[in-house]
């Protein structure tokens, strides 16, 4: 270069591999990663988490720095996280409150069906109880049985069973069946004074019976019921429990058991 000539040399401006100018990409701003934090600022973290990865993909690849974007998927992420942890808790505290509840329902249901089992039974006139030894004299056998669905101070003494044909209400044993009712309605006439209810309860071995299992656990009972009120027993005296759901074998599914429940108030 000659001294007294100017110098009309342009400086060059630094490139990125022959791309942008350095400067230009330096200076570039990561909207993705403003976006990101204001989405999961306004309670919309997992999609300012998916525009912050996306938004520090974006930076990396064309050299700038992914602060912000790195900042708003983290962001995102935790508040995921911690949102996903409070409903999980919501969901289960709703689901315990819910069984609760319905246990409540349930004990309040036995609490009612044994007040007006009480009524039935003659409580304010001091019945005497039925006694095992008394089902005996009429009946070969019977057994204490331990059910949910009686209050504290009721026993519940099984009686007979009677077998039904598979999805039906037609008796396995018809022949004897008869016999069976006649024993039941003995029972009853020779004990009236006493306090007691027949109590008939379907089984099944499954732990939640479907509507079509319960309308012929119903249809069944009916037919029990009219078994014994044809034999001089009072509907009054008759009660359906709900479905044993605890049974085991293929028969159980078959069979309604006729209980005697009693109310001592000695």
């Amino acid at each position: 270069m000659n001294e007294g000539q100017p110098n009309n040399t342009q400086p060059v401006t630094p490139t990125n591999n022959g791309h942008q100018p350095l400067a230009q990409v330096q200076g570039g701003s990561d909207t993705l990663g403003i976006i990101s934090i204001v989405l999961d600022c306004i309670g919309l973290p997992f999609i300012g988490f998916i525009l912050g990865l996306i938004g520090a993909s974006k930076a990396k690849r064309e050299g700038r720095s992914p602060t912000l974007s790195r900042v708003g998927w983290i962001l995102g992420l935790v508040i995921s996280i911690v949102t996903g942890i409070i409903l999980l808790f919501t969901f289960v505290l709703t689901v315990a409150t819910g069984v609760q509840e319905a246990a409540n329902e349930a004990q309040q249901q036995v609490q009612q069906e044994s007040q007006q089992r009480n009524a039935t039974l003659g409580a304010d006139s001091k019945l005497a109880c039925l006694t095992q030894t008394e089902i005996e004299s009429v009946l070969d056998y019977t057994t204490l049985r331990f059910i949910d669905f009686i209050a504290e101070d009721e026993e519940a003494y099984s009686l007979k069973s009677v077998f039904f044909i598979s999805d039906s209400k037609t008796y396995e044993f018809a022949p004897a069946a008869p016999a069976l009712f006649d024993d039941l309605a003995k029972l009853y006439n020779e004990f009236s004074d006493k306090n007691f209810i027949f109590a008939l309860q379907s089984r099944s071995t499954k732990d939640t019976p479907t509507t079509t299992d319960e309308t012929l656990a119903d249809s069944r009972h009916k037919v029990i019921e009219q078994e014994l009120v044809d034999r001089g027993v009072p509907s009054e005296m008759i009660e359906s429990l709900p479905t044993d759901t605890t049974a085991s074998g293929e028969l159980s599914n078959r069979l309604v058991e006729v209980m005697a429940i009693t109310n001592c108030t000695e």
